[in-house]
């Protein structure tokens, strides 16, 4: 008859509008501070620190989460796929940095 039902509840309809709001508020100070902070340091710079802070808080979050009997922390990426995976999304952070220092936060 053409119905579909509401598959979700209450509480994960409350959990995405959250998580877009976040994401919205978060795009839009990163923006701001971007353009303010570029005239101090080079973007070079600035993705260096982001790209070594991430860094830093996966892997202490991996040694606190690692427990006895888990597979390597490689296992699975021998396969190429995964490989050129890995190299786009590593492109994701410095283009989006490129779009918040020239663009408008709008664009992304």
């Amino acid at each position: 008859s053409g119905k579909t039902a509401f598959v979700y509840g209450t509480q994960a309809l409350i959990v995405m509008i959250f998580t877009v709001t976040f994401a919205a508020f978060n795009t839009v100070y990163n923006a701001s501070v971007v353009k303010k902070e570029s005239a101090k340091y080079p973007m070079n710079v600035q993705n260096s620190i982001l790209y070594a802070a991430g860094f830093s808080v996966n892997l202490l979050s991996y040694i606190v989460s690692k427990r006895h009997g888990d597979k390597p922390f490689f296992y699975g990426y021998n396969n190429l796929n995964v490989i050129v995976l890995l190299f786009l999304n590593s492109t994701v952070g410095i283009t989006i940095s490129m779009v918040y220092k020239y663009g408008d936060a709008v664009l992304k």
